[in-house]
């Protein structure tokens, strides 16, 4: 039931991102793809990933055993919703930095500490997480999609 609900949310995320990304006004001049086009391609992401996962949860109960007793998943719990309160004071908190940190500083801090959180143990693969994707993120979007992201503390 957990899994159906985790579906619906980011349904309802989707669908709330894409009319957001909708109502982004388009000019008549400048790119021939306009401001909506990156919006929308996150959008289209979000949904394919909301199917996907619906497609697993189905694939998974139809492979389950009809006379094997449904394994129910252990609720949250005191130290689970603490973690998930965390990341969430986190989130905000890197929206509050970003700017005067910079993109690539506060994206490696925040994707540290969250992974950390997450799971203590990993912690070689989590600095390699922490430091790569927000450099590939930087490359891919200050360099190569030019569009603008904070500097912050460091030269890029």
């Amino acid at each position: 039931m957990t899994d159906i609900l985790i579906v619906v949310a980011m349904a309802a995320c989707t669908a709330a991102y894409a009319a957001l990304a909708a109502a982004i006004p388009v000019l008549n001049i400048g790119d021939p793809l306009g401001p909506r086009a990156f919006p929308t391609l996150i959008a289209v992401g979000m949904g394919l990933s909301a199917l996907l996962l619906l497609g697993e949860i189905w694939r998974a109960r139809r492979r389950a055993a009809p006379s094997a007793p449904a394994q129910s998943q252990p609720p949250l719990g005191g130290r689970g919703i603490l973690t998930l309160g965390a990341v969430v004071a986190l989130f905000a908190l890197y929206i509050l930095v970003v700017e005067p940190l910079g993109f690539v500083l506060a994206s490696a801090v925040f994707l540290m500490v969250c992974c950390t959180l997450l799971n203590r143990r990993a912690w070689r693969v989590h600095a390699l997480v922490a430091v790569g994707l927000p450099l590939a993120l930087y490359g891919l979007l200050a360099k190569l999609l030019m569009v603008p992201l904070p500097a912050g503390l460091l030269p890029f």
